[in-house]
């Protein structure tokens, strides 16, 4: 990344954009410390926390989705937040198979706590399936789902509609709305125009690893520099999103 900075508040939704191979999954991985930057810093709730490895990050409120969801096929779709839940690590193997009072409660905690994800991305249904029984649209909100078990105030999200029918994106939008209507704040990467047009307040532009341009949709869709530079002859599209 080149001098790229950028600012998301509580329950916003920014939109990052751009070609293949502009830098929008390495600004990711830069915040979330998957790769180390080189200079600058990184801010999240007024501490500065360039330093701290990525299980530190998501302990301070810090969650991200992969392009690629991961699933265990042994669990139940319940059981695949459960053991995202920072509560669980602290449950130790003999506590569990022995299942002594306070265990009980906490794993009682624990499950309700899941199943609340699970609700925000509209699965509470599909709790005791199998992920193998889940559609790719509910397996992609399963991994958002997993991502909120953190408790997060920031989830970056890589491309949550990636492979989905048109039906299926507005689902996913409305999802990302009742996220942000809770305050957490959103950073999301689509190569869906439309999606990102409908749900952002702002757009983060990017070019090989430098900003282009950061406004509203309103001043993005209208830059002649983005439209030339990103979309040729398909420009006029582009100025005709809704």
């Amino acid at each position: 990344m080149d001098r790229v900075s950028l600012r998301v508040g509580s329950g916003e939704i920014m939109g990052i954009m751009g070609p293949n191979g502009a830098g929008k999954t390495t600004l990711f991985n830069s915040i979330t410390r998957f790769v180390r930057i080189q200079r600058g810093r990184i801010w999240l709730k007024d501490h500065d926390v360039t330093d701290l490895l990525p299980h530190q990050l998501v302990s301070r409120g810090l969650a991200r989705t992969f392009q690629n969801t991961r699933l265990f096929d042994r669990l139940t779709v319940l059981e695949n937040i459960m053991v995202a839940l920072p509560e669980n690590h602290h449950i130790g193997m003999w506590q569990g198979v022995v299942g002594l009072g306070p265990t009980r409660r906490r794993l009682r905690r624990i499950r309700d706590r899941a199943r609340e994800c699970l609700e925000q991305v509209g699965l509470g249904p599909r709790a005791e399936q199998w992920p193998g029984t889940l559609d790719y649209r509910e397996q992609r909100l399963l991994g958002v789902a997993r991502a909120l078990a953190s408790t997060p105030d920031v989830l970056l999200l890589d491309e949550p509609s990636s492979g989905l029918s048109p039906g299926e994106r507005e689902q996913v939008a409305e999802v990302l709305r009742a996220i942000s209507g809770r305050g957490v704040a959103l950073l999301v990467i689509e190569h869906d125009i439309g999606l990102l047009l409908r749900v952002a307040r702002r757009l983060l532009v990017l070019d090989q690893g430098r900003k282009v341009i950061e406004g509203t949709p309103e001043e993005v869709r209208g830059d002649r520099g983005v439209i030339e530079a990103y979309f040729g002859e398909k420009g006029q599209q582009w100025l005709n999103w809704k």
